[in-house]
């Protein structure tokens, strides 16, 4: 069960610093994509996302700048 995100509401450094601190406690939520509606590679180089329809079931892929990699096994979703 993924947990919503706080928000943050305050301009104080010291509450900034402690809402950064909580966020990166807990596991990162990854976005899920369909393969026909990945966002532009290029636009999203180092970034991980999940493809939930990928050849061989749902995966994990980063893009390289020009395509997204399933992190399994490097080769370009499809």
């Amino acid at each position: 069960c993924m947990t919503k995100l706080s928000t943050l509401t305050s301009n104080n450094v010291i509450e900034i610093t402690k809402f950064i601190e909580r966020q990166f406690q807990r596991p990162l939520p990854l976005p899920s994509y369909l393969v026909a509606d990945l966002p532009n590679p290029e636009l999203y180089i180092n970034t991980a996302i999940i493809v939930s329809n990928e050849t061989g079931g749902r995966t994990i892929a980063t893009s390289d700048g020009s395509n997204w990699k399933r992190v399994k096994d490097g080769a370009t979703v499809s």
